[in-house]
Parts: C-alpha cells; sequence; structure tokens
C-alpha cells in the first residue's frame, strides 16, 4: 500500500472533502481525486460512496480510517521519540492551563521558554481547574498549571509554584467604591459576578468567605474571567479576581479595588502539576523546568498594582527529584 495515498485518504476523511483535503496538503484537488482513486484500485475496493453533494465513507472506507489513523498516530510517536534522543531540543510538549494562569502568566514564560527552545512545539489547553486535572489524568496533556483544588484527585503530583491573591473588584462608580471600607453584610446583600463550579478562583472565594461566616447571596455566573470584568465595568456587580489579572483594568481606571478588612482577602497557590505515573520527555522535562524557575522570580501584584519580583533561588531539591521522576 502507498504511504502517500493513505495519508490523502486520511486527510480527505478527516476534513470532508477533497478540496479542503488538498489545500491541506499543499497539492491541487485533481491530484488528490487520482490518488485516491489509485488507491481504490490497489484495494479493489470503493472506499468512498456519493451522498448528495458530497461523499461519505463506506464501510471499508471507515475500517481504513480507523487502522490509518493509527498508523499516523503511531508515526508522531516515533517521531517525537527519536526527537528526545537530542536531549530535549525538540519535541512537542502538550501543557493544560487553568484561566488565570493560562491567560494571564504563561504566554510571556512560554514566549521565552521558545526563543530558548524553538525546535519544540508547543499546544496549551485552557479550561477551569476540575477539567484541566481530568485532561491530565487522562494523559491529554503532559503537564499543567492549575489553581488550588480541596477536592483533588489522586494520582497527581503537585509543585507549589506562584503565590496568589484575590482582589475585590467594581467600577469605579459603584456605591461601595465611595463608601470607605466595605462591611461584610455589603459583601453579602451585593450581587457577587463568579465564574462557574470547577473553578478555582471560586472555590477559594468562596471556601475563604465561609470560613468567615459571609454567605454571597446574589451570584451571577459567567465562564470566562474576561466576562466578569466587563460585567463588572458595566456595573452589573461587584467581583474577586486574581491580581494577576486586573492589571491593566486597574491602570486604565475601569475598575478599582473595593476597600476590604485584610482577612477577608483570600490567598491561593498557583501550582504545576504532572502525572505520578507519568515520565516526561525531555522536552516537557525542560519546559517544567523552565516553568519552576520562572515561578520562583513573580509574586503577585501588590495593592498598588506594582509588580514585585525576587531573585531567583536554586531549584528545590524536591522540585528537581519532581522532574527527574
Amino acid at each position: 500500500m502507498n504511504y502517500h495515498h493513505l495519508r490523502i485518504f486520511q486527510k480527505v476523511s478527516e476534513l470532508g472533502g477533497h478540496a479542503r483535503a488538498a489545500e491541506a496538503l499543499y497539492i491541487s484537488q485533481p491530484a488528490v481525486s487520482a490518488q485516491l482513486k489509485r488507491l481504490e484500485g490497489e484495494l479493489g475496493i470503493p472506499l468512498f460512496e456519493p451522498d448528495g453533494r458530497r461523499n461519505r465513507l463506506t464501510w471499508a472506507g471507515e475500517v481504513l480510517y480507523e487502522y490509518a489513523r493509527s498508523v499516523f498516530l503511531l508515526e508522531e510517536e516515533l517521531m517525537e521519540r527519536l526527537a528526545e534522543l537530542k536531549g530535549g531540543s525538540a519535541g512537542r510538549v502538550r501543557l493544560g492551563a487553568s484561566t488565570t494562569p493560562g491567560v494571564y502568566l504563561l504566554p510571556s514564560k512560554l514566549g521565552r521558554y521558545q526563543q530558548a527552545y524553538p525546535g519544540v512545539r508547543l499546544e496549551l489547553k485552557l479550561g477551569n481547574t476540575r477539567t484541566i486535572e481530568d485532561r491530565l489524568l487522562a494523559n491529554e496533556i503532559d503537564l499543567a498549571v492549575i489553581g488550588e483544588d480541596t477536592s483533588r484527585p489522586p494520582g497527581l503530583r503537585i509543585i507549589p509554584w506562584l503565590d496568589d491573591r484575590l482582589v475585590f473588584l467594581a467600577a469605579p462608580t459603584d456605591p461601595l467604591i465611595s463608601a470607605g471600607k466595605v462591611k461584610r453584610g455589603d459583601l453579602e446583600d451585593t450581587r457577587f459576578l463568579l465564574r462557574e463550579e470547577g473553578s478555582s478562583t471560586r472555590e477559594v472565594l468562596m471556601r475563604h468567605l465561609s470560613a468567615r461566616g459571609v454567605r454571597l447571596s446574589r451570584i451571577m455566573e459567567l465562564e470566562s474571567t474576561e466576562a466578569i470584568k466587563q460585567a463588572a465595568i458595566a456595573g452589573l456587580g461587584i467581583t474577586a479576581l486574581s491580581s494577576f489579572t486586573v492589571e491593566l483594568e486597574r491602570e486604565a481606571g475601569r475598575l478599582a479595588i473595593l476597600d476590604v478588612d485584610e482577612d477577608l482577602v483570600p490567598r491561593r497557590q498557583l501550582n504545576l502539576a504532572v502525572r505520578n505515573d507519568k515520565k516526561l520527555s525531555p522536552a516537557a522535562g525542560s519546559c517544567l523546568e523552565f516553568l519552576i524557575g520562572e515561578g520562583s522570580i513573580q509574586s503577585p501584584p501588590s495593592p498598588t498594582g506594582k509588580q514585585q519580583r525576587r531573585s531567583a533561588p536554586k531549584t528545590p531539591k524536591a522540585q528537581r527529584e519532581a522532574i527527574a521522576e
């Protein structure tokens, strides 16, 4: 069987048409059609059948597609293994991250990593903390950056990464901004803008306030941090978000920090995570070690909005062992 014909067949099956496959493979559409006819002739069985304006796979085509997919997945694994022999300077790293680190922290850090390792192909999947943990356990990603989770599933190795603090925010025109010190009752009576369940930001906030006798009674749920910020700017309510996520809005005067008792301000740990039983490739190991180093020199912005940085210590023994295992 011709390997090139099989790859064309796989692309047509996945993309749903000759034209899309031709574009993806940088060949002409007639060439795609000709190669598929040769493959059908070689196998002696039709692989596609008419279905309105497009063709769909026959039963034989579905069987061949499953095997073709397995063949090319094995090829990809082979190439990754060979790249690993080069000492981590090439290969693929599949990262997952919850919203706060994935949107507001990782891009700049991964940019610096990519400059040091230009041959490594990076993939980044985003979701709430619970979703990313599930993907890590399912081996869909190699390593993750996530928030705190009191119900964290077993099977994960957690490496403390960055300290974070949540700040209470509202539009500058919100009455609570001009009221001075915000009382606990004010928090309970005001509409609160929160992420969905499964979000570390929400879990940390609710747990922290509940332990201090504060019960939020009016909640508006939104599915992203950006949506929450826009809703707060529009005056739909107040919120509490990571200090890493709101620097631009504070500097532009679109959001202001509420004067809340320090005891009510939640703090949390952002963490790196890998599976206990996973042996990281050299590329993934180099990425993990790089991120550990990045975490050691950054702390959350202060209430005044200025970023605090501290000198980078040597990678702790426990963290080095986590990389090596």
